[in-house]
Formats: C-alpha cells, structure tokens, sequence
C-alpha cells in the first residue's frame, strides 16, 4: 500500500516495538516494569507480483534483522565518533512509523484491578513541537479486532489524503485475508 502510494518498490519505514523481545539467553524482563521502547529505519523491498510474493518477501526481510532491531538505538546513539557505525546518525531517516502493540485483551472481570482503555485523554504532541515521523501508524487488538490509529500532522498532510490511505490499508488487509485463507 505504502509502494503504490510512493511510486516506489522500496520503502523507508520505522518500526517501533515494544523491546522486551525474547533474544538474549537468561534475561527474564517478565518482572520489570516500564518501556523499553525500540525504534529503527526498514527499507523494505516490496515486489508488485501479488500478495503471496510480498508476504513472503516482507517477512524474510524482518527475519534478516539483527537482534529485531533491538541492537539499532545504541549502534546509533552509543557508537564512537571513529567506529564506521557513526554513519547511522547521518542516514536518511523514515517519515512514516509503524507501531504495532500486538493483542491487549483483558479479563472482563470488572472488579479487577486493571482494566483496558485505548482512548485519549488528550492530544500527545504539543501543537509547537516538531514530530519525530509526518504518520505514525498505531495498531493494535482489542477483543479480536484490529484498530488502526493514524497521527499526523495537519500542516502536511490533507486528512482526505490520510484517510484514503487509511481506507487502502484496510483494503489491502481485506485482500490478504482472501489470499491467505
């Protein structure tokens, strides 16, 4: 979808995970509270050969990231002035950011302690701030169903034009439950 909107078969995309990924032999963080949020640039390489090559492509790539992109943040930001790592600081980087949170069901039990709520209370970027991505791309599922929130910025983009990508996504995901069931 992000191809077809560019004009383009390669993509530049950041993802953003939560970083508690399984990768490291006897590291528990199952009992560690806060965010290790990860981010990292993907340039993704898409064929226009139909949904079963993309998949298939697409999934290859982000299996031939090392360490799930974990090891990104401190090669960038952590790396000496001399180290050919430095490099990374100086790339081109992504204006789009895929983030997804991955199943957040929660018990119904309504005397619980916890409860799930996916709402704002409030815009999360003061107007004045320059945005790290110009769309962001949220997903995440609720009680079986994916929810798809997109953030951008009104001096860049029409809303018409982000909701035409929006509903491509949902087209596109429409046509890959068909190819894949």
């Amino acid at each position: 979808m992000l191809s077809v909107w560019t004009g383009r078969d390669r993509v530049l995309v950041a993802l953003e995970g939560h970083g508690r990924e399984e990768i490291f032999d006897g590291v528990d963080l199952s009992r560690t509270v806060g965010w290790f949020t990860t981010q990292f640039p993907v340039a993704l390489v898409v064929p226009s050969s139909g949904w079963g090559e993309v998949l298939k492509s697409v999934k290859e790539q982000l299996r031939g990231i090392p360490h799930r992109g974990l090891s990104y943040g401190a090669l960038r930001y952590l790396s000496p002035e001399n180290s050919a790592a430095r490099i990374l600081r100086d790339v081109t980087q992504p204006q789009i950011c895929l983030n997804y949170h991955g199943q957040w069901d929660v018990a119904p039990d309504s005397d619980g302690l916890y409860r799930s709520w996916h709402d704002t209370l409030a815009p999360n970027h003061a107007r004045e701030n320059v945005r790290t991505y110009l769309l962001d791309v949220t997903g995440v599922v609720t009680n079986g169903e994916l929810e798809l929130g997109w953030t951008y910025s009104e001096n860049v983009h029409d809303e018409a034009i982000v909701a035409g990508l929006a509903s491509d996504m949902v087209e596109a995901l429409r046509e890959i439950v068909v190819h894949c069931g």
